[in-house]
This record gives structure tokens, sequence and C-alpha cells, in this order.
């Protein structure tokens, strides 16, 4: 029987398993025009910005460890604050979420995703409390912008053809 996958926050132990991990990202999201042209130095970048959310108080890095030492999936999360006219004053980002595709389909992005949403940053509020895009509002939302366009699709085939809607 294989050993399951340990999650934990990531340690700067990780940052080169990290960057190898995000270059996969990067690959596989090579369509993107954000990513397509990324330069050499991105490398380094990437490893200081998760250095540094691994050494923030109001970030952290997620790991899935292997028993072997090496890593499956990623995930970085941090707590950022607006400018003083927006609401809310604090948002809940989520950066790069990753599983290597041999340890997909076995509820490992769930568990990053898990991890994400209940850190805490120490005396802040958890990420859960703060805003995030793709809430149950946003996907019903989504839901009732289908079925307008179902509807109105609809109508449109159903007018005889020469007539004006």
């Amino acid at each position: 029987m294989r050993e399951e996958n340990q999650l934990r926050e990531g340690t700067e132990d990780d940052l080169d398993e990290l960057v190898a991990l995000w270059a996969h990202y990067i690959r596989d999201h090579r369509h993107n025009p954000a990513y397509n042209r990324v330069a050499r130095t991105g490398f380094v970048s990437r490893r200081a910005a998760f250095a540094s959310d691994i050494r923030d108080e109001n970030a952290a890095v997620f790991v899935l460890a292997r028993p072997d030492g090496g890593l499956d999936g990623m995930i970085s999360c941090r707590v950022t604050t607006n400018l003083a006219y927006f609401q809310p004053h604090r948002l809940g980002r989520i950066q790069t979420p990753y599983v290597r595709p041999e340890a997909r389909k076995k509820g490992n992005l769930k568990k990053l995703l898990t991890a994400a949403y209940r850190a805490r940053a120490p005396g802040g509020p958890s990420l859960r409390g703060s805003r995030q895009r793709g809430g149950q509002r946003d996907r019903r939302r989504a839901r009732l912008r289908r079925r307008r366009n179902r509807a109105t699709q609809s109508d449109r085939l159903e007018q005889p053809a020469g007539t004006a809607g």
C-alpha cells in the first residue's frame, strides 16, 4: 500500500523543490499570455517570493510532501490590505495551486485549498473571513447568467425566418 502525502507548511528547505514545481506550473499554463515569456530571472524572483511567503506572518505556503522527501503539490496564500477606499479592507489571495499529474485525482488539490482557506495570520482574519473570488454568490450569478443566455438563444431559434426580435 502506498503511503499518503503529508500536508504541511513549506519551509526554506523546500525552496528548490517549490521552484521546480513552479516550473511545471508554468509549463502546464504555457498558453496563458501571462506565463509564455518567463525570463530566466523569473525563477530567481519566484524563489524570493516563495521565501518571502514562508517568512511572512500574513502569508503561508502549503506543500504536499512525499515520503521520499519530494513535493507533489503546493499552494501559496496571503492576506493583503486593500486601499482605504475599497471594500473589503483585507483580501485573501491564493496563488499557484499545483499538483503533479501523477498525484492528481486523489483529493490533493482539495487538501491544499482547504489548508489555504483555514490559514490564519497571527492576530488577523483567516483567509476564509477575507473576501475571495469564486464564492457561492459568484457561482449563483454565473448559473443565472447561463440560464438567461439559454433562454435568449432559444427565443431566437423559435422566431420565424425574416422577423426581427
